[in-house]
């Protein structure tokens, strides 16, 4: 049987008190994709990275996945998520794609979530040109599957579903400027389910949201031809 590796790096922090703790948690394995066995790369924030068991079974036999969760980033990297920046992140993933001779079939992104809890101030002024910078560190001839934004509601966050849609508008108009971009519909996926496939705050996925997460990046990778 064949059986492909997963390699997966997430950066985890936790509050006490007043201040941030910095806590790295790096989870690897040898980023070798096995004869037969395509390579996605996946890049996101929390919700990604507590979805590694359930995109880790979704791939088993098809990809080698080599997933970057970091907890607490947006496109706007700030206090919550820390070093290193997106591009230096990035960078280092590409090189080690390089140093190991092969690139990955495709990218899949699944992040905004926390622009739309913590920088309320920019995500509506300047959004699309963080977004043209970030898809700007992948290369133009490989595919960049971004999942969006599903709803989200807490009441302690008034205003956050309507900054999600409009994080969602900007990565649609966005597919004009990169023809490498290819959004895929999450919100759509998740409509009538909320609370259900939600934690108790409104925004972050419990285990069934996370393995529809899961589910919808592997459709998402066949359907553009990444993965069988």
């Amino acid at each position: 049987m064949l059986v492909c590796t997963l390699h997966a790096v997430t950066v985890q922090y936790q509050i006490r008190a007043t201040r941030w703790v910095r806590n790295l948690v790096f989870a690897t394995a040898s980023l070798v994709a096995l004869s037969g066995c395509a390579l996605v790369s996946v890049w996101g924030d929390s919700q990604v990275a507590r979805g590694l068991p359930q995109v880790e079974a979704q791939y088993q036999n098809v990809a080698t996945v080599d997933l970057h969760g970091r907890y607490g980033c947006g496109l706007f990297v700030n206090a919550f998520c820390g070093a290193p920046d997106w591009p230096t992140a990035v960078d280092a993933a590409l090189a080690s794609y390089t140093a190991n001779g092969q690139q990955p079939n495709c990218f899949v992104v699944h992040l905004g979530l926390n622009d739309a809890l913590w920088r309320l101030d920019l995500v509506t002024k300047n959004y699309a040109a963080k977004l043209d910078a970030f898809l700007k560190l992948f290369p133009t001839q490989t595919k960049v599957i971004w999942i969006n934004l599903p709803f989200a509601s807490n009441p302690k966050l008034p205003g956050l579903d309507d900054r999600l849609l409009f994080i969602n508008a900007q990565l649609v108009v966005a597919q004009a400027r990169f023809s490498n971009l290819v959004v895929i519909d999450l919100r759509q996926h998740f409509n009538g389910h909320f609370p259900q496939w939600y934690d108790p705050d409104g925004f972050h996925y419990n285990p069934v949201g996370l393995q529809e997460l899961a589910a919808t990046m592997r459709s998402a990778t066949a359907a553009a031809g990444c993965t069988s």
